[in-house]
């Protein structure tokens, strides 16, 4: 069918089960079409940066589906880090109510970190540190908090919509700084309004806006999601260090564990691009 139709299409939004999202995606790159593909974007390392180094060489409109990416609240987190008003970041720690539905799992995940942990029956746990690292700000089921050397930043909610100085004290202090430059009490912007996550893929699509005008077109899209795959395989060795190299797609100090960089395709189906 989609050779059938090829001729009368100009893009595709790919919103498939999750390990049909790279063949998908190739397909439509392949047939000239431009491509939103909700996340994840691929389920390999190499998938990943196939899909990377594809945009340039195809110049279509890509998008990640991360709609998160185009709200202000990531953009005044970027503001506060970028501005240097943290100093140097030390620490980043994730907490998280994720899974809210049901999963497929009976195995106990933890991260080795002071962070969040998933126990056997699938509910989330936060680390009793980020009670003392918050010092005494309510913490939401979700968010995170930066750590650097000239203050701290808590950011509640799933998408960074809320982002404070803590403690209070010190938040009230940097607002009423910053409103004498800004006049508003925040941050200097450092990244503009987001048009929305779909007009941004649809105006690079339209010839509006260059081809890789999408925030999270697949040259950002693609390293970000090798870094949680990269996160997946490491899972498969809890406690072991593994050297990366990055370049060259593979583990230096170990092979076997090379062999989770990607997976075998059946006979047929490999889903080469055309231009990679």
């Amino acid at each position: 069918m989609f050779e059938k139709e090829a001729g009368n299409f100009d893009a595709v939004m790919i919103g498939t089960p999750d390990h049909t999202h790279y063949p998908a995606t190739v397909r439509a790159l392949n047939a000239g079409k431009h491509v939103f593909t909700q996340k994840p974007l691929t389920r390999t390392v190499w998938e990943a940066r196939q899909l990377a180094e594809a945009v340039d060489k195809y110049k279509l409109a890509t998008q990640m589906g991360n709609q998160g990416h185009a709200n202000e609240g990531n953009r005044l987190i970027a503001s506060y880090v970028q501005g240097g008003h943290l100093g140097d970041i030390t620490e980043i720690h994730c907490f998280t109510n994720r899974p809210i539905w049901p999963q497929g799992f009976g195995v106990y995940w933890y991260d080795g970190t002071d962070n969040e942990y998933i126990d056997k029956d699938g509910k989330s746990r936060r680390h009793p540190r980020l009670e003392e690292l918050a010092e005494g700000s309510k913490l939401t089921s979700s968010g995170n908090i930066y750590v650097g050397t000239k203050a701290k930043l808590l950011v509640s909610g799933d998408y960074g919509d809320s982002s404070r100085i803590i403690p209070e004290t010190a938040h009230r202090a940097l607002a009423a700084k910053l409103k004498d430059k800004t006049g508003s009490g925040r941050p200097a912007r450092v990244y503009e309004k987001s048009i929305g996550h779909h007009t941004e893929w649809r105006e690079a699509a339209i010839g509006n806006k260059p081809y890789d005008y999408p925030g999270s077109n697949f040259k950002y899209a693609g390293p970000f999601t090798e870094t949680i795959q990269l996160g997946n395989v490491c899972l498969h060795h809890p406690g072991e260090s593994l050297a990366w190299d990055g370049p060259s797609l593979r583990f230096t100090n170990n092979d076997k564990t090379n062999e989770l960089i990607n997976k075998g395709y059946s006979e047929g189906w490999d889903f080469k691009l055309n231009k990679a």
